[in-house]
């Protein structure tokens, strides 16, 4: 039988994190989006977790997605990152220090910290956040933001450290979100993305 995951109204990420979740329960599921940024995403997540995929047109703000699937795992669903994008491109975030704006570095990190639980609700989620430089103290296991990061990790956004930047830091297996990377993806990111985010 087929389930209906009714996903109108809803801002990315939440149509496709509901559509993993009712990919895990049920193979033949029919997920309902009012806008195209949605139906791309969500048709994006079957064609990576190998469903088939057949989209209704079934108004001028309302798709129908109608996703069918093999031999799916949940545990193959659960890698399978989150990504969201909109017409006017991907969304990346650069993070290169522990404070927010200058001139006074503790209440600099106070905004920080806002700014990193803040985003986690934000309408619209970056694909990717990098770190680098002193950016990178906000990923270690004694940070203040580590919970926020792994909820936006959770909800499929892509964080890189920079590892020159974790070792100079001696931060070497003292991180507890992202992953680490290196100075040519971090270039490549940055210019591939269609807008930036700098506090």
């Amino acid at each position: 039988m087929k389930k209906t995951v009714d996903a109108r109204g809803l801002n990315c990420p939440q149509p496709v994190i509901l559509a993993k979740k009712a990919l895990e329960e049920n193979k033949n599921i029919v997920v309902i989006v009012d806008n195209k940024a949605a139906m791309e995403n969500v048709r994006r997540l079957g064609a990576k977790l190998g469903c088939s995929v057949e989209i209704e047109n079934s108004g001028e703000n309302e798709f129908h997605i109608h996703l069918t699937g093999g031999h799916i795992k949940p545990a193959a669903i659960a890698d399978v990152q989150v990504s969201c994008s909109t017409s006017s491109g991907e969304l990346v975030a650069v993070i290169s220090s522990e404070t927010m704006g200058s001139g006074d570095d503790e209440l600099g990190k106070v905004l920080m910290k806002a700014f990193v639980h803040t985003l986690i609700q934000a309408d619209e989620l970056p694909s990717k956040m990098l770190f680098y430089n002193a950016g990178v103290r906000l990923a270690a296991v004694d940070s203040e933001v580590l919970e926020d990061l792994k909820n936006l990790t959770d909800a499929g956004v892509e964080i890189l450290l920079c590892g020159t930047c974790v070792n100079y830091f001696n931060l070497s297996g003292k991180t507890g979100a992202g992953k680490i990377t290196n100075m040519f993806e971090i270039l490549s990111v940055m210019s591939s993305a269609a807008r930036l985010i700098k506090p």
